[in-house]
């Protein structure tokens, strides 16, 4: 049949690089059979460096979606794939795609579909994560969550207590009123939980007619900005500054994530961020051969006050770190 794709969608924080991590780190295929491509909105990504992934097994296509003007890219890096592990007479088992998380999946399953290269590849599953705190939110305010919602194989419940019976059965009761043909998992974010399955599904069923019917809709008014810096920032700082972000723009941000190098600290931390809810992780990462990078997605973001709070934080993280040498 050719090589599976498994095609990974989800609102913005839905956590489509946890699950992709986890099954990574539980699948039975080896790792070097596995190419993984991440698709990020903004001209600086994140997402592939919080890849447990070894980084030549990981493609990157920013400043772009998929769904839109990236297609041509997603179809030329697809074939340069085909090519090299041909040429290197490598195995190739697994395809994982990653998409933004305003993405609409028909139009990328359109290009999967509609090319020379379905010989050698085929889609094997939409999988779409669901974020169960945001749910109602998500689906009141974005038609990009609705279609994600509603071309999916199988749904991956996020953010929510496996043991909470009477809000999985909600949640489940919502995606069956848009899509009851997909089967559902609870899907845990930590460390040593078990993966939801996702590979060798062969789930993907949907009819052309059925994609070619469903409603274009258009996400440019999304807008990602970039925040870095090469030194240490002030731990105590950051938290009221990020406070302080969220509520100057309240509902504008959706998603943020980064890594943040904090002063007295060895290793990165990382930041991610839905809406108002945040939480930081330790990463493996030196401090010392990296620099700190924020990315902030949203709309009507306004980014010479973000960029100044920004230098701001800087500034008083400057002298932080004079007054403790003193």
């Amino acid at each position: 049949m050719g090589i599976p794709i498994v095609l990974v969608t989800g609102f913005l924080g839905s956590g489509k690089t946890s699950l992709i991590n986890q099954a990574i780190k539980q699948s039975v295929i080896p790792k070097e059979e596995i190419i993984i491509i991440v698709n990020e909105l903004g001209e600086v990504g994140i997402d592939h460096q919080l890849m447990i992934h070894s980084k030549e097994q990981v493609f990157q296509l920013n400043n772009g979606c998929l769904c839109c003007n990236l297609r041509g890219d997603l179809l030329d890096t697809l074939q340069s794939i085909q090519k090299v592990f041909n040429r290197e007479n490598r195995p190739l088992s697994q395809v994982i795609i990653e998409t933004t998380g305003i993405a609409d999946p028909r139009t990328i399953i359109q290009t999967l579909e509609g090319t020379a290269l379905s010989h050698y590849y085929y889609l094997d599953s939409i999988l779409t994560v669901v974020d169960c705190q945001n749910i109602d939110y998500t689906l009141a305010n974005f038609p990009e969550a609705y279609h994600q919602i509603l071309v999916a194989d199988r749904f991956l419940l996020s953010k929510i207590d496996w043991q909470d019976y009477e809000k999985i059965a909600k949640v489940k009761f919502k995606l069956a009123e848009i899509n009851p043909i997909a089967d559902s998992f609870v899907f845990s974010m930590a460390e040593n939980s078990s993966c939801s399955p996702i590979f060798n599904q062969n789930l993907f069923n949907l009819a052309p007619e059925f994609i070619d019917d469903l409603p274009h809709h258009h996400h440019h008014q999304f807008q990602s900005i970039v925040l870095t810096y090469d030194l240490p920032l002030n731990e105590s700082l950051v938290i009221p500054w990020l406070d302080w972000l969220l509520y100057y723009f309240k509902e504008n941000i959706y998603r943020f994530k980064g890594f943040l190098q904090i002063q007295n600290k060895d290793l990165m931390v990382t930041v991610h961020g839905v809406h108002t809810h945040y939480h930081f992780e330790m990463s493996n990462r030196l401090a010392s051969e990296s620099v700190t990078q924020i990315v902030l997605i949203g709309k009507n973001l306004d980014n010479e006050v973000i960029s100044q709070s920004f230098m701001q934080l800087i500034q008083s993280s400057k002298a932080a770190y004079e007054e403790s040498n003193l």
